[in-house]
């Protein structure tokens, strides 16, 4: 049996889903320009100040426009594989290489981003690791940093006392 369903004119007919459709028509006739009808679905009666928020949110709208967009792409016969190819990109020619302009300026290794964060008071990251080993990485990012700032304490004294 088909479920029940309000009618959105008068709320005291109650009418099963099946014949919902047929049921509007005739009610409408009743009311006329009370409510407007969804573009999505005819059988969505909404008040007119409403209408907009509805049509941004009816489930029906998905449908609709998937429909819209396979009746577009069949006349495009066959989509997009009738339009032209794109020109191929022209080829730039570089002139630098920066593998020697390193060599050149003396730069043997490049950036070590793990050996610079060991010499800074940054507290880092444990490695994906299993719990023992984060523990012990823990234990030790610890005793760097202490000595870090310990080292940097010694060094402001120092240059403190040389300004003295």
């Amino acid at each position: 049996m088909d479920d029940l369903v309000t009618c959105p004119y008068n709320i005291a007919h109650s009418i099963r889903r099946s014949r919902l459709q047929y049921h509007l028509h005739r009610c409408r006739r009743n009311y006329p320009e009370v409510l407007a009808v969804c573009k999505y679905n005819v059988t969505h009666h909404i008040r007119a100040e409403e209408m907009m928020m509805h049509l941004a949110s009816c489930p029906d709208k998905a449908e609709v426009e998937a429909r819209k967009w396979e009746e577009m792409m069949n006349k495009c016969k066959g989509g997009f594989r009738n339009l032209p190819r794109p020109s191929t990109p022209p080829m730039i020619e570089a002139d630098e290489d920066w593998d020697v302009e390193a060599k050149k300026s003396g730069i043997q290794n490049s950036y070590d981003p793990i050996a610079a964060s060991m010499k800074k008071e940054v507290v880092r990251n444990p490695p994906s690791v299993p719990p023992a080993q984060r523990k012990a990485f823990r234990e030790a990012e610890k005793k760097r940093l202490e000595g870090l700032k310990e080292k940097a304490a010694k060094d402001s004294k120092n240059h403190n006392h040389y300004e003295d």
